[in-house]
């Protein structure tokens, strides 16, 4: 058992180490907002989040393609006193450096970089009218304009829009009340703005080597 927690850590010491000579780790947090399209509220007002939060690591397999693991926080809330809801999203997301592919990278010399991503996750919604919890599938589609400041930040913003399948909670805290319509689909858009850390020189990293 000893030799197996060993071999283990080895193998995760190696990948670590082998990722950050390849630099192809970043860590990414972004602050923004959220604005339901759909089936927001039975009550008066906009549920808006003012609260969005999220962060993740996204690795680069090469200088087009990555993946990155995210976790993202809302907070809905209106007028409406003690209606709103929180939902806190665990996704995955592929990356496609569109930056590259239209040459913007090389136009702007290596300053300015744009990334398509796309995946999906799981909404833990709860309810701050009856405090009720549910899960929900979620589909997300999204561009992010980036910024090289120096060579270990970039300034990173994003538009994404997202889908939420089976949700039964409304964006008010409510729950959808239509006979024989238990759970709908919804969405929404949530704009953001934050910052990417490289391990070592941004240079060598796929957002900006050439």
């Amino acid at each position: 058992m000893k030799n197996k927690i060993l071999l283990f850590a080895f193998a995760i010491i190696g990948f670590t180490s082998q990722a950050q000579i390849e630099h192809k780790i970043t860590f990414e947090a972004s602050y923004g907002m959220s604005v339901p399209l759909s089936f927001i509220s039975l009550t008066d007002g906009n549920f808006n989040s003012t609260s969005h939060f999220d962060g993740g690591i996204r690795y680069m397999f090469n200088n087009n393609w990555g993946i990155k693991g995210e976790m993202a926080y809302d907070k809905y809330t209106g007028k409406a006193a003690n209606y709103g809801m929180i939902a806190f999203v665990q996704d995955v997301q592929m990356h496609y450096n569109l930056g590259r592919y239209t040459g913007l990278s090389d136009a702007t010399n290596g300053i300015v970089g744009l990334y398509a991503h796309s995946g999906f996750g799981v909404a833990t919604d709860r309810s701050l009218y009856n405090h009720a919890i549910e899960y929900s599938g979620t589909y997300i589609l999204g561009l992010s304009p980036i910024f090289k400041i120096c060579d270990h930040f970039a300034l990173s913003t994003d538009i994404s829009y997202k889908l939420n399948m089976k949700q039964h909670i409304r964006y008010d805290g409510t729950f959808f009340v239509v006979p024989t319509v238990t759970n709908q689909t919804t969405s929404q858009v949530s704009f953001s703005i934050g910052g990417i850390y490289y391990i070592r020189s941004a240079k060598a990293h796929a957002d900006w080597s050439r």
